[in-house]
């Protein structure tokens, strides 16, 4: 043992160190065990403004404005559990804005795409048209919200 570690000072050093590992492991452990849900706590934090604002832009802006944001959204990284429900939100404002609402479903891309995230947000009642007439709805408070 170095002489410098046999004295009360290389003891206090000793157990200081030792603490500080222990420490590290201590909320490592901590970390990987909670690290899933901060994360989620996280991102929608984060997504949380640009949800707003898109929204907002939505109801209140311009269809580019609108449009800009809400394509924004849809690339923006999201928890998991929610990712379908706004995939399919979005894709129905985008159809509202891009008046797919009033065509057909198979001219209908984000229709289309609302389908499929609805099919993975929830099994049934997904049919393309009852998603048409919330496209509709969109639109309508898009149009009483401006007035």
């Amino acid at each position: 043992m170095p002489p410098w570690l046999r004295g009360w000072l290389g003891r206090i050093f000793l157990s200081h160190a030792l603490a500080l590992i222990g420490a590290t492991l201590a909320g490592n452990a901590y970390w990987n065990a909670h690290r899933a849900s901060t994360e989620s706590i996280v991102s929608t934090i984060t997504r949380k403004p640009l949800a707003d604002a898109a929204n907002l832009a939505f109801r209140f802006g311009s269809i580019d404005h609108a449009r800009v944001l809400l394509e924004e959204l849809q690339r923006t990284p999201s928890d998991a559990t929610l990712v379908s429900q706004e995939e399919m939100f979005n894709a129905l404002r985008l159809a509202a804005l891009n008046g797919e609402d009033q065509t057909t479903v198979a001219d209908s891309p984000h229709i289309r795409s609302a389908s499929l995230a609805c099919r993975r947000f929830r099994t049934s009642d997904c049919d393309p048209a009852r998603l048409q007439a919330l496209a509709t709805k969109f639109a309508q408070e898009r149009s009483t919200s401006r007035d």
